[in-house]
């Protein structure tokens, strides 16, 4: 039995144990050698995400990515009744198992079992491979060539992991960002980041004083991003509990983890009413009801609301209903589909209604003695014609 301090013992002649991790336990106690794995090699630990998309000089992680598939490999297992699947892309995506996946477009026998959304279980080959099980299944076969012609292999995003301020990183390639080419083993520095979804690089540390890297465009769409992920005496530091000063302080309420948790839960929640909260430099789509009272102004800076190419602009400023434009006449937001009136709002009405240049309605002749009772309609609108009113009735 390993005690602690316990040193050379008699009964083995003073023999010296060739045994590290049993040494280790003989000094400091069974759990310090798995204590000292976790820091073994530590500035060498690193950590890595593939990249993604860009998005208005940012690098994102929050887009749907979607890849080629080469070929595709499945085995049935009887025992489990189901189907391991193994598909190669045309190009390497590395992330860590497990995360969502979607394959469509797969043509052939086996189409019925490849296609579908499921859950990888492996990756290998830097990612260019990668398994996932098709339960209550049995298929063993194959699909390439015409039968994945036209199939995709779409991963779903899932935060791994964080990136922040001033993190180190590195790239796996040599990659064209535009102007600038970022180059392996060269050290580049995360800034402008939301710490979840989205970052940009500068080449100096922020206390140095922030160079953000410009990206219009990547070469090549497939290459890692690699963390530095050592752990310094300051970080170590920083986690342990200082001396209480006041007996009612309290550094940390709960543990690390349920900390963090709660940090996090608050960060969701944040981001989540952002999304719904009125901006000047966003579009905001509400189901909120919204009462005015006095004037609205509408900024346009740019000026596109000044004629009518400018109003054809997606990013022409304005207060929609649906998707027609409010006060685009004298009462309600009216759009002209072919020769009739079209709005989307619940209530409308008409101050006054010209019908220009003469009035047909279909069905009855200019000249006709005929009287039909006028029973079927669900409307009327009145009309003066010569100082005498009368009613043109409507059916929805």
């Amino acid at each position: 039995m390993v005690r602690q301090n316990q040193g050379f013992r008699r009964d083995l002649n003073l023999e010296e144990t060739t045994n590290e991790v049993l040494a280790l336990s003989n000094l400091g106690g069974p759990n310090l050698p798995n204590d000292l794995r976790i820091i073994q090699n530590n500035l060498r630990n690193v950590s890595k995400i593939p990249f993604n998309n860009i998005d208005n000089g940012f690098f994102v992680f929050n887009v749907n990515k979607v890849i080629s598939i080469n070929s595709i490999v499945s085995t049935a297992s009887a025992i489990e009744n189901s189907t391991e699947v193994e598909v190669t892309l045309v190009q390497e995506y590395d992330i860590k198992s497990p995360n969502v996946i979607a394959v469509s477009g797969v043509t052939g026998i086996g189409s019925t079992v490849y296609n579908g959304e499921f859950v990888t279980t492996s990756s290998s080959d830097n990612g260019l491979k990668h398994k996932f099980v098709v339960q209550d299944v049995q298929y063993s076969g194959s699909a390439s060539g015409g039968d994945v012609s036209g199939a995709t292999f779409t991963f779903k995003p899932k935060s791994e992991f964080v990136f922040t301020n001033d993190d180190i990183v590195g790239v796996s390639t040599n990659v064209s960002v535009g102007s600038t080419t970022l180059v392996p083993d060269t050290e580049y520095f995360i800034c402008n980041s939301n710490g979840e979804t989205q970052f940009k690089l500068s080449s100096t540390v922020s206390t140095s004083g922030i160079n953000t890297i410009s990206v219009t465009n990547v070469s090549p769409s497939s290459f890692n991003f690699i963390r530095k992920d050592y752990v310094l005496l300051e970080n170590v530091i920083n986690l342990i509990e200082p001396e209480k000063l006041d007996e009612d302080f309290a550094f940390l309420s709960d543990s690390v983890n349920d900390t963090f948790t709660s940090i996090q839960d608050s960060n969701e929640i944040a981001e989540f009413f952002i999304t719904k909260k009125y901006k000047t430099n966003e579009d905001l789509t509400t189901t909120d009801e919204l009462k005015f009272e006095g004037s609205i102004n509408i900024e346009d800076p740019a000026g596109l609301n000044s004629n009518l190419t400018g109003l054809a602009d997606a990013n022409s400023p304005g207060i929609f209903i649906g998707t027609t434009r409010a006060f685009s006449s004298d009462n309600n937001p009216w759009t002209q589909v072919g020769t009739a009136l079209s709005t989307s709002s619940s209530e409308v009405s008409l101050a006054e209604l010209l019908f220009y240049d003469g009035l047909n309605i279909s069905g009855i002749s200019t000249i006709s003695d005929t009287v039909v009772a006028a029973t079927a309609f669900t409307h009327k609108i009145p009309i003066i014609v010569n100082g005498e009113t009368y009613y043109l009735l409507l059916d929805t």
